[in-house]
């Protein structure tokens, strides 16, 4: 059985499951019923990331099970407040979406090596149909997660676009010295993080602020703390050329439940 391709690597990935599910330390009743029937797909789209191909962009886009959804934690650097509002973790909870974030998560804990193979197929597919279109090719690995897989991908893919939202303030100045010019992080403000946040905007980084606003409302011009300049977040997914030194502005898209107590800890 050959692993070089898709077929054949899918196939080696269903035989394999239950040591993967084993190796993983991801939930063995979720992750043993999760893998699908079809395709074995890692990238996916949002209605945010197609809003993308405005700008001739095609956009793929990872959604792993958030934070400790899986058993695992996939978001060290996670708060409370956004753990409690993650978009991810409710659509998650819907039982096609959950599944589907179960299996990803497990291969990519439970074998590094043929995640990374699948990854790479997945990416090969998204950049010729991104040529066949005319469009740029961009992947977003950490779609609710926060891992920095990219950063080895981008350096093999050097004609595909990687960006990143993180609150990892090490990994996106890391990424921003870094100079590839096809990789990317936007800094997320998560109401703990100001000074982090304001010393990489100085430095040319951008940083993610949830505003509290709903959508269609207009965004403040500054951002109240510095000055800083705000620029509209809700209008695509794409950040890679994002003009230096401003705040991609969000407006507010986590449960009603949960939208007092984020104006109150400062994440809104």
């Amino acid at each position: 059985m050959t692993l070089h391709t898709r077929v054949g690597l899918e196939r080696h990935i269903r035989d394999e499951w239950p040591g993967i599910v084993e190796a993983s330390g991801c939930d063995p009743l979720r992750s043993l019923a999760a893998l699908p029937k079809g395709r074995l797909e890692l990238l996916g789209s949002s209605l945010k990331t197609e809003l993308s191909a405005n700008l001739g962009v095609l956009t793929g886009v990872q959604y792993l099970a958030p934070s400790d959804g899986s058993g695992r934690n996939v978001c060290p650097n996670s708060t409370h407040a956004c753990r409690r509002g993650c978009l991810g973790d409710h659509a998650g909870r819907m039982p096609m979406i959950r599944t589907s974030m179960q299996w990803k998560t497990t291969l990519r804990l439970g074998c590094p090596a043929l995640y990374d193979a699948l990854m790479r197929m997945c990416i090969v597919g998204l950049r010729k149909r991104a040529f066949k279109a005319g469009m740029i090719a961009a992947v977003r690995m950490d779609g609710t997660s926060d891992l920095g897989d990219a950063e080895r991908f981008a350096r093999e893919f050097e004609d595909v676009s990687f960006y990143e939202y993180t609150k990892s303030v090490p990994r996106a100045h890391r990424w921003h010295n870094l100079g590839l010019p096809n990789l990317s992080a936007t800094l997320s403000y998560s109401g703990m993080n100001y000074e982090a946040c304001r010393y990489f905007l100085q430095v040319g980084g951008n940083v993610a602020v949830p505003f509290d606003i709903r959508k269609g409302e207009a965004l403040p011009k500054y951002w109240i703390h510095e000055g800083f300049p705000v620029l509209d977040g809700d209008l695509h997914d794409f950040r890679a050329h994002d003009e230096p030194g401003h705040v991609v502005g969000l407006s507010w898209k986590g449960p009603n439940s949960t939208r007092e107590e984020a104006r109150q800890n400062g994440w809104i």
